[in-house]
């Protein structure tokens, strides 16, 4: 005799199927969300090795400022290969005033475009 059994435990193919969907879509989700990361950090190490450019050029236009006239300086570009990729720096010299105005641009090309770092100082010439 076979008896009936009065408490069958276990899992229905909907609630499997329920479960499965609920699980895709948390790790769709999370990929999203990783990729996000991955890009921001991107941007930010590129930000970070622009500002780090700018600030090498202004301590180098101040160190010269104690030694020569800043006027063959002016107005100027190079262009810089790191790790995080190629930078074009330009920096100029409003010397109509003491101390000088120093602006100092560094850009770079993102994903969503042109991307550009500035660093504006004064120095006693």
């Amino acid at each position: 005799m076979n008896p009936k059994l009065k408490n069958e435990s276990g899992f229905t193919l909907i609630e499997l199927l329920i479960a499965a969907v609920i699980i895709t879509g948390g790790m769709v989700t999370m990929a999203s969300f990783m990729g996000g990361l991955v890009s921001k950090n991107s941007f930010n190490e590129r930000k970070t090795m622009a500002t780090v450019l700018a600030q090498e050029k202004v301590e180098e236009l101040r160190n010269d400022a104690l030694t020569t006239d800043l006027t063959a300086a002016n107005n100027s570009t190079d262009t810089i290969t790191t790790p995080a990729g190629p930078f074009a720096r330009a920096w100029t010299i409003d010397a109509s005033s003491n101390p000088n105005l120093i602006t100092v641009t560094v850009s770079w090309q993102g994903t969503g475009g042109n991307t550009q770092a500035r660093l504006v100082t004064l120095i006693n010439n």
